[in-house]
């Protein structure tokens, strides 16, 4: 091993160590030098089994099995000291019961402890418990701690246990140091090291080179767990989280998918909503995904940016409001347009008329719509190209310019013509032509016929060109054009492109034709004044050809170009307001739907969906801030929704009741609730006798008589019903353990009870008071139980020697 380990921080390991290995029947040890102090461990066949016994404790040991374990399971290949042929793997040569993480009793043979998400709680454990470990760890198994964060999703317990570890603030504790390129950024550094100390001087125990280069670091690696569970973490570790987001964003807007954040959902969420993302190079690409998931909510987006620009004071119903947006179709389709705020300084205000004063958004759509400045001139056109948040935008607009007493003109106009067709002649042309006639009279001077020729001419196209320039009426969705066709077999024909005039930026672009062809204008600029249509017709009339019998070619030719507006239809909704019906419905943090007779399931949020009764249009609304109110057994669930007084969305709530306390007790016993009990294979119903029987026949104290009895037995995770006040366990041994297990932190402190030299049955109770809800979720309990007997020498002639241990599970009761 790369590291030396140190002295044992605890000498009472010692007991209750060799108890475990006693309690296995173990009969071989290795040695290890732990700095010039030998111990004995476990043989790797009781590696599972040491684990799950003593993964919580402060001990090298513990360590010094998990990176044999990660090292040998990983390299298991001929050449290899530790390798047996013909095994498969380490596990089918080495294999031991074991207690799982959910009280269950189970053989660790065929089963890779490396990867298992089964031993994730033990990891957690031993991290937690040993603030060296990850370092040894990374130094020893530098790949295998890798792929741990690389598949962090799959081991939560191991995610927690990093969570956990660098949650400190202070320079002892503080793996994290500053954040990226800081020098005290524990994991920013390599794994070659002969330094001593964590951070120049303050804390010890890291042993990371401080000079290696950054690529070797595993700084990414932590930024992986930590991203993973961003909504878990404190001021101190998102503040080192945050320090990468510029480099996640660069990342992700060039590698997407492939990216850092692409491979984590959450991390993405995370830098989504971020100052950082509105400010990069494609915010769009931000802006789109916080509208396309509720779990990157676009208010923290806006509100996020907002502050980073200095406009904080901008957000009227404050940043807490906005943020808790998880889209904004509350902010567009449940703000009337009549801009009354109860504060009539406000940005857009208009008087009441007649009406009270409301609460909602209509004060950002008015900032996002009509300011001028950069950020939100920038928000706007964010929101124009989102083709979802661009229809409620224009939706809004139309109810603020339906509402508005300074309501333009152009608007009232494209309101009364909606759903029509107005044409307008935007060119006229006169050109020459040859004047020719056939059949052709000849005039005498006084203006008679003289006769008439019969004699054919020859016509050509006679044509010109004009250009010319008009704007889109606002509310136009379609254009088409009239062109005139005259003469035989030629058509006049037209070229145009469309443009946006505060840019001159071409919009389309079409080279000539000769036929009619209709222009949908792109949907952000359907209620914008700022496209025009600038267009060149060549218009061309004649009998192109050579005329025999009879035909005539004007001597002057005439033309117009007709433009065709056709407005977009508004409805009375849209116009003036959505009159919505709102269903709610709480989920849980799996996004199951509760249902209204569920009284067990404890929601996350609550959805309110609202459905126009006069036009179908949807909306929905996602409170995440839920109110908790305990009453007594139950505990109700309220979801006021943050913008609280936004019109016709009002308040739900859920109550979720508790088991009834009233005073009983739950025996498991090895035959009443046995399903909830296993036991170790060595166990027969719960229980084994070891017996020893000779007769002494003179050969003076040679009779030497030792038996032995072990077992584990283990009630499991989920028997123990919420509300348990206390926990009593009874059974036969010499020395027993008795242990309650949570299934991520494990042993609860305080727990462990160690009965030594006892005789007969013996009983441990747990009162639970002190332990909190969360320390009793899913909590189960072990039980160790061994005895052992001799019988030595000093025995008459003839008698009858016996020696005889036995071990026996008796019940466990838990007392509601």
């Amino acid at each position: 091993m790369a590291k030396r380990f140190k002295k044992l921080k605890k000498i009472a390991i010692a007991a209750s160590t060799l108890f475990s290995l006693f309690s296995a029947n173990l009969v071989s040890f290795a040695k290890v030098d732990t700095g010039n102090n030998y111990t004995f461990i476990p043989a790797r066949s009781y590696y599972a089994k040491y684990i799950s016994e003593n993964a919580s404790m402060d001990s090298d040991i513990v360590q010094y099995v998990w990176l044999k374990l990660f090292s040998e399971e990983s390299n298991w290949r001929n050449g290899q000291s530790y390798y047996s042929s013909p095994y498969l793997t380490w596990g089918h040569k080495y294999y031991s019961d074991y207690v799982t993480n959910d009280g269950k009793i189970a053989s660790s043979y065929r089963t890779n402890i490396t990867y298992n998400s089964q031993f994730d709680s033990y990891l957690y454990q031993t991290i937690t418990r040993n603030d060296d470990f990850i370092i040894n760890w990374i130094n020893s198994n530098p790949d295998v701690f890798k792929q741990y964060c690389k598949t962090v999703k799959s081991h939560p317990g191991f995610a927690k246990a990093i969570i956990d570890l660098t949650s400190g603030s202070n320079s002892d504790t503080n793996f994290l140091g500053d954040g990226q390129y800081a020098k005290n950024n524990l994991f920013l550094r390599g794994a070659a090291s002969t330094a001593t100390n964590r951070h120049q001087g303050n804390g010890s125990g890291a042993k990371w080179s401080v000079t290696a280069a950054n690529a070797t670091g595993y700084d990414i690696d932590i930024l992986k767990v930590l991203g993973n569970n961003y909504r878990k973490l404190n001021k101190t570790q998102k503040d080192w989280v945050r320090t990468y987001f510029s480099w996640m964003i660069a990342d992700y807007i060039s590698n997407r998918s492939n990216s850092l954040a692409g491979e984590s959902e959450e991390l993405l969420n995370m830098i989504a909503v971020s100052a950082e993302a509105y400010d990069s190079s494609n915010p769009q690409l931000f802006f789109d995904y916080c509208i396309n998931n509720t779990n990157a909510n676009i208010g923290e987006f806006i509100a996020n940016s907002t502050e980073s620009h200095g406009l904080k004071s901008a957000l009227y119903t404050g940043v807490d409001d906005i943020s808790s947006n998880t889209d904004m179709s509350v902010i567009w389709d449940l703000s009337d347009g009549d801009c009354y705020y109860t504060n009539s300084s406000w940005i857009g205000y208009r008087e009441p008329q007649g009406q009270s004063a409301d609460n909602d958004y209509d004060w950002l759509c008015y900032k996002i719509c009509f300011d001028s400045g950069a950020y939100w001139v920038n928000l706007k056109n964010l929101v124009a190209t989102n083709p979802t948040t661009r229809t409620q935008m224009e939706d809004w607009i139309m109810r603020y310019n339906t509402k508005a007493a300074s309501s333009s003109n152009e608007f009232a106009n494209a309101v009364a013509r909606a759903g029509q067709t107005i044409s307008e002649v935007v060119s006229n042309a006169t050109w020459s032509g040859c004047g020719k006639t056939c059949p052709e009279n000849v005039y005498g001077g006084n203006g008679e016929i003289l006769y008439t020729r019969d004699n054919a001419f020859d016509c050509g196209i006679h044509q010109t060109v004009q250009g010319w320039n008009i704007a889109k009426p606002l509310g136009v969705e379609t254009i088409s054009f009239t062109i005139p066709t005259h003469g035989l077999n030629v058509d006049s024909t037209i070229s145009y492109r469309l443009y946006d005039t505060t840019n001159n930026r071409t919009v389309s672009i079409i080279g000539e034709v000769s036929k009619t062809r209709t222009i949908t204008v792109p949907a952000k600029y359907v209620w914008s004044s700022t496209l025009a249509i600038e267009g060149i017709t060549y218009y061309r009339d004649g009998n192109q050809g050579h005329v025999e019998r009879s035909g005539s070619c004007p001597q002057t030719h005439h033309g117009t170009t007709t433009i065709n507006f056709t407005y977009a239809n508004v409805s009375a909704c849209v116009a003036n307001n959505h009159d919505f019906t709102w269903t709610y419905n709480f989920y849980d943090s799996d996004g199951k739907m509760i249902t209204d007779d569920n009284k067990t399931s404890i929601p996350a949020y609550c959805l309110a969906s609202g459905i126009c009764k006069n036009c179908g249009h949807k909306a929905e609304y996602k409170d995440t801030q839920l109110k908790v109110n305990k009453n007594g057994n139950s505990t109700i669930y309220t979801a006021a929704f943050a913008h609280s007084s936004v019109p016709n969305l009002g308040t739900k709530s859920h109550t979720v009741f508790a088991p009834t306390q009233s005073s009983f007790a739950t025996r498991f016993t090895p035959s009443v609730n046995s399903g909830y009990l296993s036991a170790s294979s060595e166990l027969t119903n719960f229980g084994r006798t070891h017996n020893i029987t000779r007769v002494y026949e003179g050969d003076g104290n040679a009779v030497q008589l030792v038996t032995t009895a072990s077992g584990t037995v283990a009630l499991k995770s989920g028997a123990i019903g919420a509300g348990a006040k206390s926990i009593t366990v009874n059974a036969v041994g010499h020395d027993i353990i008795y242990r309650l297990m949570n299934p991520i932190t494990g042993e609860l402190k305080g727990s462990r009870q160690e009965l030594i030299a006892q005789s007969g049955a013996s009983e441990c109770t747990w009162n639970l008071s002190g332990y909190s809800d969360e320390e009793l979720e899913g909590v189960y309990v072990v039980v160790e139980m061994y005895s052992r007997d001799e019988n030595w020498g000093g025995h008459a002639l003839g008698e009858t020697v016996t020696c005889s241990s036995t071990v026996q599970f008796n019940y466990i009761e838990v007392n509601y």
